[in-house]
């Protein structure tokens, strides 16, 4: 089962205006046709870093390296350091252990809201829970974004509709009956 990645609330606003203007046919032939061009892709749209500074101050170079997610990362130049560290680091993506191609269909499909479970199970091989996972997930920097930066609904030649609604629940016509309106 894979993991969400940590919270980055300012990621998800960028991408989403990219994927929703592209079509399905668009994603898989320029975008996940590859995992390295995938990786060009995030890189141009900043969602994942185009270069990496080290712990003892050298600018880390990229590099393939096995024993971390996609194989491809940082290593610092230094002899005595040699320290290296996977792309993902500080990015929306960081601690997914699921394949970029993978997760940028998925964001594909969730904002084109083509989000049931039974599809993304079948489109891309992923259990229900990690599905769940990631769905709740984009739910919650969604909510968390637009706590940060709050949008006013409605406008110009918008009619909202405010309802209040009291639920109640009886089971086995039993249990107290709901007062008020």
């Amino acid at each position: 089962m894979a993991v969400a990645p940590s919270f980055q609330p300012l990621l998800v606003p960028t991408i989403f205006p990219v994927i929703e203007e592209m079509t399905l046919k668009q994603l898989f032939r320029n975008i996940t046709i590859d995992e390295d061009t995938c990786i060009a892709w995030l890189k141009s749209n900043e969602l994942l870093a185009t270069g990496m500074m080290c712990k003892c101050g050298r600018i880390m170079r990229p590099g393939t390296f096995s024993g971390i997610a996609d194989g491809k990362g940082w290593r610092c130049p230094e002899k005595s350091c040699k320290k290296f560290a996977s792309m993902r680091i500080g990015s929306f993506f960081e601690g997914a252990h699921i394949p970029l191609t993978e997760l940028v269909e998925f964001l594909y499909f969730w904002a084109d809201n083509l989000q049931t479970t039974a599809f993304l199970h079948k489109n891309l091989g992923w259990g229900e829970h990690t599905i769940t996972d990631w769905k709740n997930f984009l739910r919650d920097l969604c909510v968390e974004e637009f706590l940060v930066n709050p949008q006013p609904i409605g406008g110009p030649g918008h009619i909202v509709e405010i309802d209040e609604s009291k639920f109640g629940y009886r089971k086995y016509s039993r249990g107290r009956m709901l007062s008020g309106q």
